[in-house]
């Protein structure tokens, strides 16, 4: 079984190499996507420090007089930044602790902010099926447009399973999270020492992290299951694709878990590479900003490899084949 899975894990890595172009698009979409936020904040920074001598001072050292004096003033988009948000591991570690306390942080978040998130999930529902079709065809994706030809055949589809996974996180958050974090406070303010509630949160983050990370490959091979094998009707495709997975269950954990393995130990390596360098310099700050693309990069570039292999692992235990060269 582990060989299998290295296998799968290798030839996702050859599959995304060969398609390349399409990890830099959806860089290229979220890089776009990213700066319709980046640009307003950036502006508000500008105006705030405007030519005063801090902000001659700030490239070289944290003001935090005068980020206490910006976030006292700040307003909408403005106000969700943190200290920790302009660090790349205080801005992974909060990624993290929204991932978890969404349900909670949801209803405070500017409308801008949620805006951009349904932007967001609609565009890369968009391009999930152009990329699925291609990695199970492996047809040049850019010929005949058939990458965004591939990505509007399936997007109603998508956008359905989309909906129906968020009804499933929306359970694990409003159910299985309301209840832990409720026995949390409660130990909180009955235990006589403060371990027990952190051990009891502790152990709620993990185990919601892991929920949350397996519906998503649940929903994964039901993406997968519809563009294969070219699925109309949703439910049935989640139902028989569930059906696959949990007779393969060890083997799809196991590939899961070993390509996100390799995601974490990619980001904290470059994570402490990119705060090992010195901002003091315009020269520097630009290098950290294309370190910090590259970890973006790169972070897309897993995600991708992480589609490509499940495929390949669905393709064998279906004994799904390529299409015929007459196909093409």
């Amino acid at each position: 079984m582990k060989i299998k899975i290295i296998r799968e894990y290798i030839e996702g890595i050859l599959t995304t190499g060969k398609f390349f172009q399409l990890v830099v698009i959806i860089f290229v979409v979220n890089l776009a996507l990213a700066l319709i936020l980046a640009v307003p904040l950036a502006n508000s920074f500008r105006n705030h420090l405007g030519s005063s001598l801090t902000s001659e001072k700030i490239v070289e050292n944290f003001d935090y007089v005068w980020w206490q004096e910006y976030r006292d003033e700040a307003q909408g988009l403005a106000k969700t930044v943190q200290v920790t948000t302009l660090t790349p591991r205080g801005a992974l570690l909060d990624n993290l602790e929204s991932l978890v306390f969404f349900n909670q942080q949801a209803s405070s978040l500017p409308p801008v902010i949620l805006l951009a998130m349904i932007i967001y999930g609609l565009v890369q529902t968009f391009l999930t099926g152009g990329l699925l079709a291609t990695y199970h065809q492996e047809r040049p994706p850019l010929k005949k447009g058939f990458f965004f030809q591939q990505s509007g055949v399936f997007f109603a589809r998508l956008l359905g399973l989309m909906a129906i996974s968020w009804v499933f996180f929306l359970v694990i958050y409003q159910g299985i999270g309301r209840l832990f974090h409720w026995f949390e406070r409660y130990l909180g303010r009955t235990a006589l020492s403060e371990r027990p509630a952190f051990y009891v949160g502790l152990v709620t983050s993990a185990l919601l992290l892991f929920l949350i990370f397996f519906l998503q490959m649940l929903f994964d091979y039901a993406r997968i299951h519809t563009v294969v094998f070219q699925e109309k009707n949703i439910l049935k495709a989640t139902w028989r694709a569930w059906k696959v997975v949990g007779a393969k269950l060890g083997q799809a954990l196991g590939l899961y878990y070993l390509i996100l393995a390799s995601l974490v130990i990619f980001t904290l390596i470059m994570t402490l590479f990119r705060e090992a360098l010195p901002e003091k310099t315009a020269l520097m700050i630009i290098v950290a900003w294309l370190l910090q693309q590259i970890l973006i990069l790169g972070t897309i570039w897993f995600r991708c490899w992480l589609y490509a292999s499940q495929i390949k692992l669905y393709q064998r235990w279906t004994e799904t084949s390529l299409p015929s060269a007459a196909e093409k």
